[in-house]
Order: C-alpha cells, then structure tokens, then sequence
C-alpha cells in the first residue's frame, strides 16, 4: 500500500464552525428519531439530545476504543469533498483537522440549547444531502 499526502489544515474558526454544523446535525437527527420513538415531551427531547452529545463529546475528547486488539482513537476531520475509494487523500482537497484547542463536550451541550431554544428545533437549520454521483 503506498502512502498518500493529504493537505490538513488546523483553522480553528472554521474548524468550529463545521464542528457546530455537524453538531447541530446530530441533535435534528437525533430529535427525530426521539419524536418517532414517541417521546412527545421537548424538555425531555433536549435533555436527551444534551446528555448524549456530552457522552460523544467526551469520549471524542478523551477517549479510545480497542479495535483488532490495537487502540484506536476518534479523530474528527472535515473535507471539502467526498472521499471514495477511487479518489485519493490528495484529490480531496483541505482536510480541517482540529485545532489544539478543540473540545468537542461543550459545543455538543451548546448545540442542543441552540436547537431547542433559539433554532427552534428546525429540522433545515444546516442544510445536508446524501453524496450524489457527481459528489464520487
């Protein structure tokens, strides 16, 4: 196998602000999946959603996972395009790697708040889509 070159990047600002998106993401996601579950109660919707980005949050802050008898550690990283099997690391463009500052257990607490309060719970506040043939 021979290695790639990739071009990461560590821009805090923008780095944050994908880490929100994607965070906020999370919270819709899980929110729908609360309210088709039956759970009518928003407060109780929120705190879900808050409790369960902490949990994420930590672990992707602080955690590992034992994978093949080798730990593995959760790295977060944003691309500006898809990566395929057939594309190479090089081919998709600045990789946003997290800032040395980059604690992801806040912002999770921080993006269920705004959902619930000043979003409104708007399922469209970050738009997303599923990676179309032109996208590989």
């Amino acid at each position: 196998m021979a290695a790639e070159v990739a071009n990461f990047v560590r821009d805090e600002e923008t780095y944050f602000a994908l880490m929100n998106a994607l965070l906020t993401v999370q919270v819709a996601k899980l929110n729908m999946c609360l309210i088709d579950a039956g759970v009518a109660d928003s407060a109780l919707r929120e705190r879900i959603c808050a409790e369960f980005g902490l949990a994420m949050g930590d672990f992707f802050d602080s955690g590992w996972m034992e994978v093949q008898g080798k730990k593995c550690y959760p790295l977060l990283m944003f691309s500006e395009r898809f990566l395929t099997s057939a594309r190479s690391l090089s081919d998709i463009g600045i990789i946003q790697a997290p800032p040395k500052t980059d604690e992801f257990h806040p912002l999770a607490v921080d993006a269920a708040t705004c959902f619930f309060g000043e979003l409104k719970e708007n399922t469209d506040a970050v738009r997303t889509g599923v990676v179309e043939a032109a996208d590989q």
